[in-house]
């Protein structure tokens, strides 16, 4: 049996090909945390009210604050309004669709190589799932930033 080091790569992938997944905000939250934090050039970040904390809105400030691009949208006036206050400097966007509740979620393209969508069970709404991938050779990651590019034109 071979010791579980020598099963790891030496050194961390940047890019994976699998498609993984999460159950539960709070998880969604902190992968949503680590990519907003780790954007250089571009987000795009597509969301429902009641998944967007504050921690979400310090998050996007942070990256709009440090020159990154940042594209939002909600299909709310409240959450427009608290998007702009939040973040002033970001584009706010219209949804390609009806995104206003559940089971709608989040969706999160960050500089065109790391993709989130999650949803909401349709029973009571109370558990988020989230798909991501990361890689500009991950099919996730190729369909739905083709989907944001063509929606955003």
């Amino acid at each position: 049996m071979l010791p579980a080091a020598d099963l790891e790569p030496a050194e961390r992938q940047q890019e994976q090909r699998g498609v993984w997944t999460t159950t539960g905000s709070a998880a969604v939250d902190d992968r949503v945390s680590n990519y907003l934090s780790s954007a250089t050039d571009e987000i795009v970040y597509l969301t429902i009210d009641r998944v967007l904390s504050e921690e979400i809105l310090t998050e996007l400030r942070a990256a709009s604050e440090r020159g990154v691009a940042v594209r939002l949208a909600n299909s709310t006036e409240t959450g427009h309004k608290r998007l702009q206050t939040a973040v002033p400097a970001a584009e706010l966007i219209e949804p390609p669709w009806a995104w206003d509740g559940p089971p709608t979620g989040r969706l999160l393209v960050t500089d065109h190589k790391t993709v989130l969508m999650s949803t909401l069970a349709e029973n009571d709404g109370s558990t988020e799932t989230a798909i991501w991938g990361t890689g500009t050779q991950n099919s996730l990651v190729a369909v739905l930033t083709t989907i944001v590019e063509w929606w955003l034109g």
